[in-house]
């Protein structure tokens, strides 16, 4: 299983990094996403970059290559559940060698 609590703001490269999340969770594994979406006052907090706020449309986008079990948001936050496919077989060396 892979968890990511606040994160998704800070990568430059965001599909890159959904592409890597992927490849590094094992077939069959849950991915759980948790990123902030900017309401509720939420302000820049860079380290060292803040790059991104994330909706459930988008986060829907980003991993749309698997199985998304729940993306929602709340009032913070967008939460996104996804379960990569048994019979997926791309690794992070693969991921590494894109250019996006």
């Amino acid at each position: 299983m892979l968890v990511s609590g606040s994160a998704l703001e800070h990568v430059q490269d965001m599909k890159w990094w959904a592409e890597a999340c992927i490849a590094i969770t094992k077939p069959g594994g849950l991915i759980c996403i948790v990123a902030p979406h900017g309401t509720s006052g939420f302000t820049e907090h860079r380290h060292p970059v803040d790059c991104w706020r994330i909706w459930p449309d988008g986060m829907r986008w980003l991993f749309r290559d698997i199985k998304i079990l729940d993306c929602r948001a709340d009032a913070r936050d967008t939460v996104m559940i996804a379960r990569r496919s048994i019979s997926d077989t791309r690794s992070l060396h693969e991921v590494r060698g894109q250019a996006w």
